[in-house]
Parts: C-alpha cells; structure tokens; sequence
C-alpha cells in the first residue's frame, strides 16, 4: 500500500512542476513575445497602416481553464498623404489561446473579446480619404489583406464606436 501511495505523490508532484514550469515559461514573456509576433507578422501585410506598440498580458486564470492573451492599447494610424490619423484603437483585447499549440510556436485563437473600441473614418475636403478599409491611392505594397489563423468559437464586442466625418460632402456621423 505505500508503493502506490508514494507513486501517487510523486505523480502528483509532476503535475505540480509541470504547472510550475509553464506558469514560469509563460509569466517569464516568452509567451508574451510570440503573441506579440504573431500580431506583428498578421499586420504586415498592410502598408499604410502603422501599428502603434502594444502590450501584451496572458493569463491562465481570466478564462480558466485556457490560457488567455491581453492585448492592450493596440491602436491603427493611417499615415497617407503624410497626415496620422488612428483609424482603429481598441482599449483591449481578450484572445482564448492553445496553450499546446504556443509551446509548438504557433497562435490559435478560439475566442475573441473586444472591449472599448473606435474606429474612425475620414474624407478631408479634398476627397483624401483616410480609413481602415479604404480603397484609395496607396503607397506601393503587397496588397493582400492579412492572413489570420482563427476559429472562433465565440466573438464578444463591448462598446463599438464608429466615427466617420466626410469634410469633401460636409456629413458628419457618430454611431455607439
């Protein structure tokens, strides 16, 4: 009785090092640093749009039992026409993440929460246009949209704002 007893503990005591040596792996940032990578690399197929530095947190306890990585502050600024304009700021975002498929190197999102976000549209009145999505004059570059590895399972947003102002036709539009 007391071999399976010690082979319980010992048992027991591997699964507890285990935990350890993943909450030390991922509270040390090299979690935080693929995530942050991994968004880097999805954004750079876009070139007019400059992503603003961004801070990443994760955590196993927000979405217990998964591993969760906060985006904070990430923000989108349209530099055409040499004039910045955020386009996209989001106060933060919550991404349900594989904690098997991070250690393999790879992001896998399951669930996405958005909280606070605003996105922005301008037409200055000369007819330039500033926006996420837009389809004006571009600095040359790939041109293909991002390619984002999500299966989502569930998509939350809190708080969505739109701003559009069009100073070429004189409308201005807020929806919350």
């Amino acid at each position: 009785m007391s071999w399976l007893r010690r082979v319980l503990i010992a048992g027991l005591l591997l699964v507890i090092i285990g935990l350890g040596l993943v909450a030390v792996l991922v509270g040390t940032g090299v979690g935080q640093r693929r995530v942050e990578q991994w968004v880097r690399e999805q954004h750079k197929q876009n070139s007019a749009l400059v992503l603003a530095p961004f801070e990443v947190q994760i955590s196993p306890w927000r979405d217990f039992p998964h591993l969760t990585a906060s985006l904070l502050r990430l923000r989108l600024t349209d530099t055409a026409y040499q004039q910045p304009l955020t386009v996209l700021s989001i106060a933060r975002t919550d991404m349900r993440l594989s904690l098997r498929e991070l250690l393999r190197g790879q992001v896998h999102v399951t669930r996405l929460v958005i909280n606070d976000a605003v996105m922005q549209e301008r037409v200055d009145s000369l007819g330039r246009s500033w926006s996420v999505g837009r389809k004006g004059k571009r600095h040359p570059g790939p041109g293909k949209a991002p390619k984002m590895n999500l299966k989502l399972d569930a998509l939350l947003i809190n708080n969505f704002r739109i701003v559009t102002r069009n100073d070429f036709t004189g409308g201005f539009f807020r929806r919350t």
